[in-house]
C-alpha cells in the first residue's frame, strides 16, 4: 500500500473511531442519567454493542491489536448486559466508562506512533465485573406463542420475549403480505410503524404461500399498547393482528428513555461525517466571496457619489445587495454545518471529573445547562484544554474535602456547574463550583511575596484576582497530580485571548467561584468595528466592543499615572492606539476622543481612536512570521477598497493595558 493510500485509510480510521467513541460516550451517559440503569431500553445496550464491535472489527483489519483486545472486551460486556445475562449497575458504568476513556488514548497514541497506552488493569475490571455477577435465571417461556416460532428466536430474542413478559406488556403476532417487486421497502415501512408502539421481537418468513401470492412474514411484537391501541397503529396497512397473550402493563420509567433514544437514531440515520479541511477550504473560498463583495459595493458606492444615485449606478448598488443577501445566506449555512453542540464538550468534562474526583477522594455532582448552544468545531476544540484546566482547579483548590465541608455546615458532597448560553455573536461558558472560594487575603499575601503587590496599597477584589493570571502564580502548598506545578490561570487567560475571548472571575469565600469564558461563536467570518488612528485603520472584533462614547479631553483625569475617565458608575482605563502601536497623532488636534469601550465586567478598556468608519465583515488571515507574537495583533484582513489592514487581539490589549506602569499620552 502506497504511502499516501495508507495516510488516507489511517485518516478514515480515525474519523470513523471518532464517531464511535462518541456513541459509547454517549450513550453511557444516557444510562447514567436513567434513575434506574438495570431497565435501560435495548436500543440504547445494542448501540453500544454495535458500536464496540465495529471498533473490534475495524482495528482489527488495521493491525492495532491492543485496540481490537480492549475493544473485544468492551463488546463482551455488552453482549451480556444486552442478553441479560449481566445487570446494569453503577460500578458497572464506571468500569465501562473507564474502559472506553483509556480506549480514546489507546486509539490517539497508536495511530499518532506514541508509547503505548496500559490496558491490562482495565481489561482485567472489564472480566472481574463479567465474573462478578451469576448468569440471571430465566423466565418460564409466554404460553400461547406458537411453538414453531419459540424454537427459532435466537438467544437474544429469546432475552427480549422474557423481558416483555416480564414488564407485563402485550404479545402480539402480526401477519402480513407483501407483493414480491416491494416487499422489502413494505416490510420496512410496517416496521417502523410497530417500534413507534413497541417492540418488533423478532420478524420471521410464513410459510405455505406460493409464489404467486408473494411472501408473507409474521412479527413477533412487544407493546405496552392493548389490541385496540395497536390496531389503530397498522389501520392502513393489509395486516392481521393476533394477540397471544400479556397483561396490562405497569408504568414504566424507561419509556421516555426509549423516545430519546429512538429519536437520536434518527437524526444520526440522517447525518453525514464530512472532513474539517474540507470546510475550511469552502470557506476560505467563501472569504474570498465575501471580500469580492465587499469590494463590488465601494464600487457602487464611488460611482453613486460620482454620478447620482441613478442609472448603471443604482443598479450596480442593486445588484451589490442582492449579493449581500445571498452571501450572508451562504455564510449562515457552512457556519452551521460546523457548529456543533457544547454537550459534546460537556460530556469530555465530565469523564475527566469523574476520574478526578475519585483520585481525589470527593464526592462531586455534576449539573449541566444549555447543552445544545452551539459553538464552532475549531472553537470547541480549541477551549478544552482551558476548560480541562479550569474544571482540575475547582475540584482541587474550590471544592473542599468531606471532613472541611462537614465543618462548614455543607453537604459531604461538593457539585460543579457547567453551563453555557448565547448572547449575541458570543457564548458564555461557565465553569462554578460550591466550595471554599478564592481567599483573597492569601493570595494578597503570595502577591506581596512574589513581589507582584505593594505592600500598604489598597486593591479591589478584581485587583488581586487577577495575580492570579500571573505567569507561575500559584495558591497550592503542595505538589500534585491535578494542579499546583506552576502552569496556571496565565496560560488560561492566554489562550483565551488568542480566540478573541476574555475570562471572568466572580468568587465569594465560602459559597464557591465561577470562571466565565465569554468566546466569539466562530473565528472565520466576523463582524467588526472599523476604526482609523492617524493613517492607520485596524479592525476591532464587534464581539468584544460593548460600546462607543465620545468625551471631551478634560475629562479624562490620571489616577495611578493611567489616564481614566469616568463612565457613569465606573473608572475606565484608557490606551490610546497611535502611542501603542508607533502611529504619529493626526496633524489637527481636536478636544474631543473617540473611545471604544471593549470587555466585559470589570476587565475593561477604552480605546483611543481618532474616528469610526463603521463596521464590515471581515476574514481574518494569518500576518506571518514577522508580525507574529507582537502583542495586540490577532490578524490582517482585506477591506472592501482592497486595503490591508491589522485585527486587534482585545484581550492582549486589555492585559497590556493592565500591566502597563507609566501613564499614556492622549495627545502631541
Amino acid at each position: 500500500m502506497s504511502g499516501r493510500r495508507q495516510d488516507d485509510t489511517l485518516h478514515e480510521f480515525l474519523a470513523e473511531s471518532e464517531e464511535l467513541l462518541e456513541t459509547l460516550h454517549q450513550n453511557l451517559r444516557l444510562i447514567e442519567r436513567s434513575p434506574d440503569p438495570s431497565s435501560v431500553a435495548p436500543e440504547t445496550l445494542n448501540a453500544l454493542f454495535r458500536a464496540a464491535h465495529t471498533l473490534k472489527g475495524m482495528s482489527g483489519v488495521m493491525g492495532l491489536a491492543a485496540v481490537a483486545d480492549l475493544s473485544h472486551s468492551l463488546e463482551d460486556v455488552m453482549d451480556r448486559v444486552r442478553m441479560g445475562k449481566l445487570s446494569m449497575s453503577r460500578p458497572l458504568i464506571d468500569v465501562l466508562g473507564d474502559g472506553v476513556e483509556t480506549l480514546g488514548r489507546l486509539i490517539a497514541s497508536s495511530s499518532s506512533g506514541q508509547a503505548g497506552v496500559e490496558t491490562a488493569s482495565i481489561v482485567q475490571r472489564l472480566r472481574d465485573a463479567m465474573a462478578a455477577e451469576p448468569v440471571l435465571s430465566p423466565l418460564e417461556r409466554q404460553t400461547g406463542i406458537d411453538p414453531e416460532i419459540l424454537k427459532v428466536l435466537t438467544e437474544y430474542e429469546g432475552h427480549r420475549l422474557q423481558e416483555n413478559i416480564k414488564a407485563k406488556h402485550y404479545l402480539y403476532e402480526i401477519r402480513a403480505h407483501f407483493r414480491f417487486d416491494d416487499f422489502d421497502k413494505a416490510l420496512s415501512k410496517l416496521t417502523a410503524k410497530l417500534q413507534t408502539a413497541g417492540e418488533v421481537i423478532t420478524t420471521l418468513p410464513l410459510s405455505g404461500m406460493s409464489s404467486k401470492d408473494g411472501i408473507g412474514f409474521t412479527l413477533l411484537v412487544g407493546s405496552k399498547r392493548d389490541r385496540e391501541g395497536l390496531a389503530q397503529v397498522v389501520a392502513d396497512d393489509p395486516v392481521e393482528l393476533v394477540s397471544i397473550g400479556g397483561h396490562e402493563p405497569e408504568p414504566s420509567k424507561a419509556a421516555p428513555a426509549q423516545e430519546t433514544d429512538a429519536a437520536s437514531a434518527r437524526s444520526l440515520s440522517q447525518s453525514i461525517r464530512v472532513d474539517i479541511a474540507k470546510l475550511d477550504s469552502l470557506l476560505n473560498m467563501l472569504g474570498e466571496l465575501v471580500l469580492s463583495k465587499s469590494v463590488i459595493a465601494q464600487i457602487a458606492k464611488d460611482l453613486m457619489q460620482v454620478g447620482g444615485f441613478v442609472g448603471t449606478a443604482v443598479e450596480l448598488h442593486k445588484a451589490a445587495q442582492a449579493l449581500e443577501h445571498r452571501v450572508y445566506g451562504l455564510q449562515e449555512g457552512l457556519i452551521e454545518i460546523r457548529m456543533i453542540p457544547v454537550a459534546q464538550l460537556f460530556d469530555r468534562s465530565i469523564r475527566a471529573i469523574k476520574k478526578i474526583s475519585r483520585d481525589l477522594e470527593k464526592d462531586i455532582q455534576v449539573i449541566t445547562s444549555g447543552e445544545e448552544t452551539k459553538l464552532d468545531k475549531s472553537m470547541v476544540e480549541a477551549i478544552a484544554d482551558p476548560l480541562l484546566h479550569l474544571i482540575r482547579n475547582a475540584l482541587d483548590h474550590g471544592v473542599e474535602s468531606r471532613e472541611d465541608r462537614r465543618r462548614a455546615g455543607k453537604s459531604d458532597g461538593g457539585t460543579i456547574h457547567l453551563s453555557a448560553a448565547q448572547k449575541g455573536n458570543t457564548v458564555v461558558i461557565t465553569v462554578a463550583d460550591d466550595g471554599a472560594g478564592i481567599n483573597l487575603a492569601k493570595v494578597y499575601q503570595i502577591a506581596l511575596v512574589k513581589k507582584l503587590a505593594i505592600a500598604d496599597k489598597e486593591y479591589s477584589q478584581k485587583e488581586i484576582i487577577d495575580f492570579l493570571f500571573q505567569p507561575g502564580f500559584s495558591t497550592a502548598e503542595t505538589v500534585t497530580e491535578i494542579s499546583g506545578r506552576g502552569v496556571g490561570l496565565d496560560v488560561v487567560a492566554r489562550h483565551i485571548a488568542k480566540l478573541n475571548g476574555l475570562v471572568e472571575v466572580h468568587t465569594e469565600l465560602g459559597r464557591g467561584t465561577s470562571f466565565m469564558l465569554t468566546l466569539p461563536i466562530t473565528l472565520v467570518i466576523i463582524k467588526a468595528l472599523i476604526v482609523r488612528v492617524g493613517s492607520q485603520t485596524y479592525a476591532i472584533p464587534i464581539s468584544a466592543v460593548s460600546e462607543s462614547v465620545m468625551v471631551e479631553s478634560r475629562q479624562v483625569v490620571i489616577v495611578g499615572r493611567r489616564h481614566v475617565i469616568q463612565l457613569r458608575d465606573h473608572t475606565l482605563a484608557l490606551l490610546r492606539l497611535g502611542d501603542l502601536f508607533g502611529v504619529p497623532p493626526p496633524d489637527a488636534t481636536d478636544d474631543r476622543l473617540y473611545i471604544i469601550v471593549v470587555g466585559l465586567a470589570e476587565k475593561r478598556l477604552g480605546l483611543v481612536v481618532d474616528a469610526i468608519e463603521g463596521q464590515q465583515e471581515i476574514v481574518i488571515k494569518s500576518v506571518g512570521r514577522l508580525l507574529q507574537g507582537i502583542p495586540g495583533i490577532a490578524g490582517a484582513t482585506e477591506l472592501g477598497n482592497r486595503k490591508t489592514i491589522l485585527v486587534l487581539d482585545v484581550g492582549a490589549l486589555i492585559e497590556e493595558a493592565i500591566g502597563q506602569k507609566t501613564s499614556v499620552p492622549l495627545a502631541a
